[in-house]
C-alpha cells in the first residue's frame, strides 16, 4: 500500500495518478458522511459518475472504487454489512451497527 498525500492507497491501482486516486477517496468518504444509512458499490458509483467529471468507463470507476473500499476497510474507516455486490458500505464511526467484511 503506498501514501499519497495522507492518502492510503492500493499499490495495483489502475489510475492514472495516484493523486486521482486520493481525490476519489475523498469522494467515497464525502459520499458515505452523507448516507449514514450506507450505500452499495453500484450505489456509490452511479453518485460519482453524475456529480464528477471522471472520463473513465463505469467498470473502470467499480475496481477503482471496490480497492478504494477494501482499503478503507482494512483501516478499519468504513464497515460492510453483507457480501459481494449486495454489501452495504457504512461508515465505521456511524450509528449503524455493521461487521467488517473483505
Amino acid at each position: 500500500m503506498a501514501a499519497v498525500g495522507g492518502c492510503s492507497m492500493p499499490d495495483d491501482s489502475r489510475a492514472e495518478r495516484p493523486a486521482d486516486l486520493c481525490l476519489l477517496k475523498r469522494a467515497v468518504k464525502n459520499l458515505l458522511e452523507q448516507h449514514p444509512e450506507g450505500m452499495t458499490r453500484a450505489e456509490i458509483c452511479r453518485r460519482l459518475l453524475l456529480g464528477t467529471d471522471f472520463s473513465g468507463t463505469y467498470r473502470s470507476l467499480l475496481a477503482q472504487v471496490n480497492s478504494i473500499l477494501n482499503v478503507m476497510v482494512e483501516e478499519g474507516r468504513v464497515r460492510c454489512r453483507g457480501s459481494g455486490s449486495a454489501g452495504i458500505y457504512v461508515r465505521a464511526d456511524g450509528a449503524t451497527p455493521s461487521r467488517s467484511v473483505l
